[in-house]
Parts: C-alpha cells; structure tokens; sequence
C-alpha cells in the first residue's frame, strides 16, 4: 500500500515540475520577445529624433 501511494506521489511531483518547467519557458519566451520589441521602438524613436533635428538645423 505504501510502495503505491509513494509512487503516485512521485508521478505528481514529476508533473508539477514539467508543468512549471514549460510555464517558466514560455514566461521567459514572451519577456524576450518584448524587450525585442521594446529594442526596434527605441531604434525608430532615435531614428524620428535624428530626422527632427535635421529638419530644425536646416
């Protein structure tokens, strides 16, 4: 009886921390593709900051 309920403890351990492995994944996924983002928007910004002051000195 006991040799079960250890092996069904450790079936559910097993999951939760596949279940953790694969959220901390995607977690660390979506963090990365926003400071991708948030790196092209500074890129554009200087970009638009650039042209502005061009304009100015013309």
């Amino acid at each position: 009886m006991g040799d079960v309920l250890f092996q069904a403890f450790t079936l559910i351990w097993v999951f939760f921390i596949i279940v953790l492995m694969v959220y901390l994944i995607r977690f660390f996924k979506s963090k990365k593709q926003e400071s991708q983002k948030i790196t092209t928007l500074e890129k554009k910004l200087d970009r638009i900051i650039e042209l502005l002051e061009k304009d100015k000195s013309e």
